[in-house]
């Protein structure tokens, strides 16, 4: 499998936002109860191409595209505060998603996509890189570990109806 990872333009939004809603049809489905409607395929590729839009005009995002004849993934990152003490303080690389097409798993795209990201987040002088996955998803977790990622603490959310 032959495949190239390069920044986005602009010119991906709306590919990235498929990808986006892709991957959004897949979490939706692992969860037993849903806590959230999905959003309708329409109005979710409008706004999820201005995010990546507004994304990629920011200094402080990037994402990165795996493409071989078409796209098959991509890693979305954000530079950010993070403060886990009043004695350490710095600037951080969020991986806010990430994400392979089922037929392309099982390639290392996911894992030229994090090394990736990491390799961009040296060149920026950040010190750590920080993500969520689903606590529940063993196959996550271990893919994380095995790149070198740490438990660090649960994120707890509670939906008010």
């Amino acid at each position: 499998m032959e495949y190239k990872i390069r920044k986005a333009t602009t010119k991906d939004a709306k590919i990235l936002a498929e990808l986006l809603f892709e991957m959004s049809q897949e979490t939706y489905a692992e969860f037993k109860k849903p806590i959230y409607k999905p959003t309708p395929k329409k109005k979710f590729m409008k706004d999820a191409t201005n995010i990546f839009k507004k994304f990629m005009k920011d200094k402080k995002h990037y994402i990165l595209i795996a493409i071989e004849e078409e796209p098959i993934g991509f890693a979305a990152c954000e530079i950010t505060r993070y403060r886990p003490s009043l004695y350490a303080i710095g600037d951080f690389l969020y991986m806010q998603w990430l994400f392979v097409k089922k037929p392309y798993r099982r390639h290392k795209t996911a894992t030229k996509l994090v090394e990736a990201s990491v390799k961009e987040a040296k060149k920026r002088k950040l010190k750590m890189v920080l993500l969520l996955t689903q606590f529940k998803s063993k196959r996550n977790i271990n893919f994380y570990n095995s790149l070198g990622f740490e438990k660090e603490h649960y994120k707890l959310f509670k939906v008010i109806k």
